[in-house]
Order: C-alpha cells, then structure tokens, then sequence
C-alpha cells in the first residue's frame, strides 16, 4: 500500500481537487450555472458524464492501480474542460502541470511478495524454461495427480515491457498468481522486453503501443509453447482484444486450478535455489 503513497498518486490527486479550489476562487460561474431544457448546467453535465465514464472503467478495470490510472485520466480531462469554460489562463497552467507530472512521475510497480522468477538473458530462459521434466522429481502423493501435468515441467512466463501502462497495472495479478498456483512443476517468470528485445522477435511479439500484445503470457509445458494471452485468432490472423483483465477468466484460460491440483505435493525450490537461477 506504500506505493499509494508515491509522488505519482499525490500529485495526480491534487490536480483532481485543484477545480473545487479554482471554483471557490473565481467568480466567472455564471455561464456554468445556465440550465438547458432539460434543467441541466454546463457544470453538472461535464461532471455527470466523467463520472459515468469513471464507473465504466471501474466495471472494466482488473486491478485498483488500473482503476486508479482511468480515474485520474477522466478527472483531468474533465476537469480542464471545466477549466478551458472558466479561464483560458487557467486550462493552459493546468495542462501544463499535467504534462510535467505525466512525464516526470510515472506510476509505480507493484512490489510485493513474489514466487514470479526474473529471466535475465536468453541461456537463462533455455536452461530454465526449456527444460523438460526430471523423472526423479516425482509428487508427493501421485494418487492425487488430476491429469499427466503432474509429469510435466510448465512455465508460465509474462513477456512485458516497462514503459507500457498496461503491464504496470496488471503486475499484480500475475503475482498473485506466482503466490498462489506456485509447485515444483507450475512456475511463474517474468521477461522484459526492454532489456531483451530479441527475445520479442524469438516468440513473435509485437511490442508497439497500438499492438495490443503487452503483457503477453505464455506457457511452456517441457519447453514448448502451448497457449498464450492475449489469444491469437486465426480467422482474422490477429491477436483478439482484450475487453477486461479478469483474474477468474484467465485462470480458467489457463486451467491453473487443475494444473496446481495436479501438482500441489511437489516440492518448491528453496530461496537458495531461487536466488541461483535470478
């Protein structure tokens, strides 16, 4: 929760309460007090309408941080809006503090407890990922196994970029992930594609901003590629929109209930072993 806390979420909030400050001071309202037919001022429209907007996204948004990044977007257009309407002065001032705090304040990562393992290099994620199952490292109770999962190696890995939003505020769901379906044989890496961009190429992921394709998560079952998210059509030969970063979906996408049933009673790696392979 330390992270709410940063300069990005205080500054960000104190340009949503700048206008109630700006209302109290000016006195040029009078032309947003002017009802229409339908008995509605300029003001309560504009406000009404972001706020709808703002509930539109908390339905769509998978994570607070998401929401939290729709709702400052929301409120400050609206409010420059209302500003432009008061002062033209003032609309300028205030687009201008949202440009510094946009390009100088970027909002955090999400830092937490985390079993997600960092890949580094290419030969890190070949000896890693691309392994196949170690007969020796059997379940506990193999009567438990649901399926043959229990006699696979699988990786889940995010493939991510700093820079892109989408990747920062859905950050916490893939860890939550890591923490709760973590085995010996079901385990969670993250890559980023800044550092490693030929590894972009190597699994055909299209980092731009209007691709749609960041984070995108694949899984490995013995060093193979299985399924990945966001899921590619192969009627359009495009990767499908996402709508909704839901964690119930995607956990069910990829069946991570049965995977973690089947392979609960393996042994996770210790935190030297841990700290070995990062």
């Amino acid at each position: 929760m330390n992270r709410y806390l940063k300069p990005y979420y205080i500054l960000n909030t104190l340009l949503i309460l700048a206008y109630p400050a700006v209302r109290i001071y000016t006195r040029r309202l009078h032309f947003l007090k002017e009802e229409d037919t339908w008995g509605y001022t300029r003001e309560n429209g504009i406000l009404f309408t972001s706020l709808t907007l703002m509930f539109i996204r908390y339905k769509k948004s998978a994570t607070l941080d998401h929401f939290l990044n729709s709702l400052f977007s929301i409120g400050k257009l609206c409010i420059a809006i209302l500003m432009l309407l008061i002062n033209i002065r003032y609309c300028l001032y205030y687009l201008l503090a949202c440009l510094i705090t946009f390009l100088f304040f970027r909002q955090p990562k999400f830092r937490g407890p985390s079993k997600m393992f960092t890949i580094n290099n290419q030969e890190q994620f070949d000896e890693m990922v691309k392994k196949k199952f170690n007969p020796v490292a059997k379940s506990r109770n193999p009567s438990q196994a649901v399926s043959n999962y229990s006699n696979t190696n699988m990786w889940i890995v995010e493939f991510f970029a700093d820079w892109a939003e989408t990747c920062v505020y859905t950050k916490p769901i893939w860890i939550e992930f890591s923490n709760k379906y973590s085995t010996k044989n079901l385990r969670f890496a993250e890559v980023n594609l800044s550092t490693l961009p030929e590894m972009a190429k190597t699994y055909n992921i299209n980092t731009s901003a209007i691709s749609r394709q960041l984070p995108t998560l694949i899984l490995f079952e013995d060093g193979k590629e299985v399924i990945r998210f966001p899921p590619y059509d192969d009627a359009s030969q495009r990767y499908m929109r996402v709508q909704k970063y839901s964690k119930k979906d995607i956990a069910k996408y990829f069946d991570l209930e049965e995977r973690y049933l089947a392979t609960r009673f393996s042994v996770l790696p210790t935190n030297d072993e841990q700290t070995k392979t990062k």
